[in-house]
Order: structure tokens, then sequence, then C-alpha cells
């Protein structure tokens, strides 16, 4: 309840978002016109927020978007509770390992605006938590219900594929596993069908022709929408730091910078410390032949904590591999999931800590940590409040500017390569937000528009197509980039 009024009260105000605005706008108008986004396409969102723009009519429609992050934002702290309770005894570190990714600067900017990673983190850590489960007590029934949710997030964002070594490393560790093999080729058809079908509502709405289908385009073909899903629109970026010393160097240290900005450095170097530690260890009982679980005692002395916490680290460095492999500016979103896998494992290091005699003594330890945990979280509710808690929208105001002085019916296009947010937003008043006022907002790929933009210097002039007249002069920020705007190819 905490966290739901925490993000509430600090929600983005109006369209767009702050790690990425062109984006975040671009969902709150898609579900209304049954536009697609870039790729992969996202289908479980997008059914999402359009269940969301439907049921919630007494919202503006930007906010009822924004409420689906959320719900999964507040939602999804509640399995990585349940993960942490599995290996942590202490009522406090249960309690830590949520809070602190709810108060984290990355999580909570994606949970105050429309994205789709709260739900990734969801369906991520709820299919890991019920995967565990299944280790601690060898019931097919939570592999089964694991598998179900791991394919459903298959529709919503498709780096879930990284935690598919988990589900293997889950299978090995199995005192049953050849029953659990059997159990999942039976059902893998079905869960095929139940994950990639979810894209058949992408083929949907490119044949019924909306105003916007980014990449996708109308009336797409299989093979078009193959590419689409994965991910054809962004070739030769994923996995490419790999092929660079130089750029592979800057994700690393992209990566600390990151975790030191959501966590502060005592518990980036945990995080570090347990990742590294357990996949070591790993390593290490797989080459000697003791992963394995052989009978109920051996469970009872821990080892299945040890196998849980291997589980989370597999799933974790799948994503956070793919991550540093991705050179884009909002990288930063990509390491939510592994945040929610690895922060129970980094709790249950602490206690280790405290009850195996690190610390000389025991009562300042406890002490230690405590103050430890107030501090960050101290400084995590202060500094991202203070960075999160907006309460103007230039962006918005300014397409809102741009729409008052265009005619009813005008069309208009902003290059979305020179001003990517502005464009976005003016989709959205063309769409849901002016609904007195229509406007059609062209793309690169449509017709010449009735206005478009000029620039000079430190302002910019909308023009009238036909007529050439000036119809308003928009005077720019001092560097002129804010608003850079762009014709459309029309002879000026």
């Amino acid at each position: 309840m905490a966290f739901c009024l925490l993000y509430w009260h600090t929600l983005y105000p109006g369209i767009g978002g702050r790690v990425e605005y062109g984006d975040s706008a671009k969902w709150q108008f898609l579900w209304a016109i049954g536009g697609t986004p870039h790729s992969t396409g996202y289908p479980l969102y997008l059914l999402i927020s359009r269940l969301f723009g439907e049921s919630l009519v007494w919202l503006p429609p930007y906010q009822r978007i924004s409420l689906v992050s959320l719900a999964f934002g507040v939602g999804s702290l509640l399995p990585v509770y349940l993960i942490t309770r599995q290996l942590v005894a202490s009522p406090l570190l249960r309690l830590a390992a949520p809070a602190l990714l709810g108060l984290s600067m990355t999580y909570w900017s994606q949970s105050t605006e429309p994205e789709v990673y709260t739900l990734a983190v969801f369906l991520s850590s709820l299919s890991i938590y019920l995967l565990s489960r299944f280790i601690a007590a060898q019931k097919l029934s939570l592999l089964l219900l694991s598998l179900c949710v791991y394919s459903l997030s298959f529709g919503n964002h498709l780096t879930t594929l990284m935690s598919m070594p988990a589900f293997f490393l889950a299978l090995a560790l199995s005192p049953t596993r050849r029953r659990a093999v059997v159990a999942v080729i039976l059902v893998l058809p079905l869960l095929v069908l139940f994950g990639l079908g979810q894209y058949v509502y992408i083929y949907y709405l490119s044949h019924q022709g909306g105003p916007y289908l980014e990449y996708v385009g109308r009336d797409a073909s299989v093979s078009r929408i193959v590419d689409y899903v994965l991910g054809g629109q962004f070739k030769g970026l994923i996995g490419s730091t790999y092929l660079s010393p130089r750029l592979f160097a800057g994700s690393v240290v992209q990566v600390l910078r990151i975790t030191l900005q959501d966590f502060g450095l005592p518990l980036t170097l945990l995080l570090g410390y347990t990742l590294i530690a357990n996949l070591g260890s790993l390593i290490s009982a797989l080459r000697q032949g003791r992963c394995q679980l052989v009978n109920d005692r051996s469970r009872q002395d821990g080892v299945t904590s040890q196998q849980i916490r291997w589980l989370l680290v597999v799933a974790a460095s799948g994503h956070i591999l793919y991550a540093i492999s991705y050179p884009i500016h909002d990288v930063r979103v990509y390491y939510l999931v592994p945040y929610a896998l690895l922060l129970p494992v980094a709790m249950s290091a602490v206690e280790e800590a405290l009850t195996s005699g690190f610390f000389a003594n025991p009562r300042q330890g406890r002490l230690l940590v405590v103050v430890g945990l107030v501090a960050t979280l101290s400084a995590q509710l202060y500094l991202g409040y203070k960075s999160l808690k907006l309460f103007d929208n230039p962006i918005d105001l300014k397409a809102r500017e741009i729409v008052s002085v265009l005619p009813e019916g005008a069309s208009v296009f902003i290059d979305g390569s020179t001003d990517y947010s502005l464009s976005r937003a003016l989709w959205y008043h063309a769409t849901v937000g002016q609904p007195s006022k229509r406007l059609d907002v062209k793309l690169a790929v449509d017709a010449p528009a009735s206005h478009y933009f000029t620039i000079s210097d430190d302002k910019a002039e909308l023009i009238e197509q036909s007529s050439g007249r000036e119809v308003q002069r928009i005077k720019l920020k001092p560097n002129g980039c804010a608003w850079a705007l762009y014709n459309c190819g029309c002879p000026r």
C-alpha cells in the first residue's frame, strides 16, 4: 500500500515519461487506434493497455496507461518478497529486498510512467519464484505453472528468453528429472502456442490498417511479422558490444554506474559479490557432480537454498549479458529483472554473514546491517523523490501549443528522428488528447502534410503547405535542440 501511494503521488505528469519520452507517449495512444509499437511488438502489453484504456474512462487517457506500470510495479514486489522468504529467516531482510527494489531510481521511474518493464519484472519474478518452489517441493504442478507464466511473458518482452537457462538448471537439479522432462516435452507444443500465439494479434492489427503501424506496416506478410518480432528494426545493435573491446568496456562501466545510481556503493559491491560467488560455486559443483538433489535429508541441510540461489543468478546473468550487448541510451531498464532476482540472493548473503561468525561481535554486526539498510533506503527515498516528482511537462505544453494553432482537419509532420518526443506527443493529441479537433499526424512514408516546420537559429516556423503562409513562429530554447523541428520534405 505504501508503494502504491508513493507511485501514485509521483506519476509522470501528462504525456510521455522520463527515460524514453517518445516510447512512453506512444503507449498512451496506441491502445485507442489499434496501432503497433516498435519491434518486437509487445502484444500482451498492447492487450493489457487496451483493457486499462477502455475501462478506466473516468481518468485522462494518458493516466490510464500509466496505471498499468503502477499496478505491475507494486505487484512485482510480492514475488520478490516470496523469493526472499525462501532464502532468509530475518523479517527485516525479507522486507528489505522488495523495498530496495521499489525505491531504486530506475524501478521507481518505470512504475510511474507508461512502459513494459514492470510487467516484465512481474512475469519474470513470478515464473522464477514458482520454479524455485518446484526445486523445494518437487511438485510437477509448480513446474508446469511456472512454464505457463514464462510462456505468457513471451508476449510482453522477448528478453525473457534470457531466463531459459534457469529452467534447464532446475530440471538438472531435480531428483525426479526424468519424469519432469517427460512432462515438459508433452506440454511443450501448448506452451509454444501459448507464448508465440500472442503475436497473431500483431498480424491482426497490421491487417486492420490502423494509422500508426511502426515498422511492421499495413497488411504485413508472415515473413515481415517474423522479422518484426525478431527485432529486425534494430539489426546490427544487439550483440554489437561483444565485437568491440572498447564498446564492451564502456557497457561494463555503464552497468556499474547505473547500479551505483540505483543502490549506492555498498549494495552495488554486495550484488556483484553475490553474483560472482554463486556463479563460481555453481561451476565448482557442476565439475564435481554434486549439484543434484538426492534425498530429503540433503534438502534439510540447506542444499535447496543454495540451489535456489544458483537458479536466481543463472536467470539474472542471462539478462545482464543481453543488456551489456545492447548499446542503447535507455539500457538501464534492462537491468530491472536482474535487480529483482539478485536482491534476494544479496539479502541471504547478509544473513549468512550475520550467522556464520563473519562479525566478531554479532550484535554490532546486526546494528551495522540495520544502519546500512536504513541509510540506503533513506537515500533512495530522498534522491528518488527529488528527481522523479515533477510538476510540469514542457514537451506536452509545446504539443498543445502547436495543436491549438492548427486548423480542423490539418495534417502535420515532424520527423521523429529529429524530435521523436514531440512527434509522439502530437500523435497523442491528434488521436486521444484532443477529440474536439481532428488532426492527421503524418508518418515519413505518408503523403506530404498540409503543414510542416522550418528551422532557423532559435525559432521554428509552422508553415501552411498550399500557400506558404506562416501560421505560427515558435520560440526555441537557447540551444535550438530541444524543439528541433524538421520539415516534411515539401518545397520551401
